[in-house]
């Protein structure tokens, strides 16, 4: 999407969801989470990164990042309602997830139990938490 807001003409791979991803951790130094960009023989690997380098490399279209809450946007998403939208996701359709992807993303939110049960439980305290959060 940023690519084409930027109106910079791209090509993108189709890869795995799920680790390992081997071509990818080759060519982003053992890097593994997505998206990765490459500009020539630069790649980049962080979200906010690859589009304040978008905004540099194309700065005559639409900045993505253009205003000072942008950065601290990012990191409130990442920071406090992506776990919440993780755990709602958990707690609805947990069983339907397929148990790599669980088992993956286990391994870097051992502080959130993946199992459906002990999440559906707490639905309504999560809606509750977004709620409050989204105001």
């Amino acid at each position: 999407m940023a690519m084409g807001l930027k109106k910079l003409n791209w090509r993108s791979v189709t890869i795995d969801r799920v680790p390992p991803r081997p071509h990818l951790e080759i060519l982003a130094g053992g890097y593994r989470r997505i998206p990765v960009l490459q500009v020539g023989a630069d790649i980049y690997c962080d979200t906010q990164l690859i589009i304040r380098t978008l905004d540099r490399l194309r700065p005559d279209s639409p900045t993505l990042l253009s205003n000072r809450m942008a950065q601290p946007l990012c990191w409130w998403w990442d920071k406090t309602m992506f776990p919440l939208l993780f755990k709602l996701l958990i707690g609805l359709r947990g069983n339907k997830l397929p148990r790599e992807w669980l088992d993956d993303r286990q391994k870097f939110a051992p502080q959130i139990s993946l199992k459906k049960e002990d999440n559906e439980k707490d639905i309504s305290l999560i809606i509750q938490q977004i709620n409050t959060h989204s105001r």
